[in-house]
């Protein structure tokens, strides 16, 4: 079950007014939305079988890093981080042809009545190590979904280039104690979702804070390259045995200390409602596939009609036998 809980304007300003930082990213975010505003691209009437999202992945860094075959276009989100991401392509329809595989928690939180099914393998494939589910992992489920739905559309939604940092060079660079630290942010982000906890948010404004404030954003920049490095040859082992025509995209960017405007203050990570190009310009690499998959929603609605007319005749039996018993007396 998803939904949204609605706060106040009033009692936001009330948590947070001493919070410059809030202040700040909240003027960002109005401008952003008020005055520039996103109209970015649709996923889902686009073209594709298989559609696999690198979370928090810029544009220019895929084009630098990746060797994928394939054509390149840079396309722009629908958010400027995940929730906005999820909100804006999906919520409020129903994709009875698509199978969501997923290693981001928020997807069930968010938009987990959206799609035929979901595949949640942050739930069982999550790495405690490192804190995320690892791209290994996502290809050995998102595998087993294609051949278990073979005429569904995939979404499959990495957790990299987003942190935590996987490479050596990263924990070496950044430190035991600053990945550790970032590992445990993780881990209280998915323990927060699971128990629909809404203040799942704090845990990754807290890591850019300590990143910004302890690690030479160098050293991050580089980290955050790394991570997509490791990423792509297990994306590219998933593309080469995929049935069907696939995409590769990001849900948004990362900022990495850009002045944004109106404040022209720097910003790290992904805040929502900010809209500036390194967040929201993302990759779409389209791989053709010599075959297509042939997609059945239609058995999907009609087995859907049968369960509720399985309900509706059951519970006119009840009724009839309520009504019986009624009529003799005995009720």
């Amino acid at each position: 079950m998803t939904y949204r809980k609605k706060t106040s304007i009033f009692s936001k300003i009330k948590s947070n007014w001493r919070d410059i930082s809030w202040w700040q990213i909240s003027i960002e975010a109005l401008y952003f939305r008020r005055i520039i505003g996103n109209r970015g691209t649709d996923v889902m009437p686009e073209d594709w079988d298989n559609l696999i999202i690198l979370d928090a992945c810029r544009y220019d860094v895929f084009r630098e890093v990746s060797r994928l075959p394939g054509i390149l276009e840079r396309r722009i989100s629908r958010g400027g981080c995940t929730e906005e991401f999820l909100r804006n392509n999906f919520e409020g329809r129903r994709y009875l042809d698509t199978v969501y595989v997923t290693g981001n928690p928020m997807v069930d939180r968010l938009v987990g009545d959206c799609f035929y099914r979901i595949v949640p393998v942050w739930k069982d494939g999550w790495n405690d190590e490192y804190g995320t589910v690892l791209p290994e992992t996502m290809v050995r489920y998102s595998l087993e979904a294609d051949e278990k739905y073979p005429d569904k559309r995939l979404i499959i939604h990495f957790l990299q280039p987003h942190h935590p940092f996987l490479g050596e060079n990263a924990w070496r660079e950044i430190g035991d104690e600053a990945s550790r630290e970032i590992v445990g942010f993780n881990a209280t982000v998915r323990e927060k979702v699971m128990s629909d906890d809404l203040s799942y948010r704090k845990p990754q404004e807290r890591v850019w804070h300590m990143l910004r404030h302890k690690v030479d954003m160098q050293k991050v920049w580089d980290a955050y390259k790394e991570n997509l490095q490791i990423a792509l040859p297990h994306v590219k082992e998933l593309v080469d045995r995929l049935r069907g025509r696939t995409v590769i995209s990001a849900d948004h960017g990362n900022l990495f200390g850009e002045r944004i405007a109106p404040l022209f203050f720097r910003e790290y990570g992904h805040p929502g409602g900010i809209y500036a190009k390194n967040l929201v310009m993302v990759p779409w690499l389209v791989i053709e596939s010599a075959h297509r998959k042939v997609l059945k929603e239609e058995s999907d609605i009609a087995q859907t009609e049968v369960k509720y007319q399985q309900v509706d005749i059951e519970k006119e039996r009840v009724k009839g036998s309520i009504r019986k018993l009624r009529e003799s007396g005995r009720l």
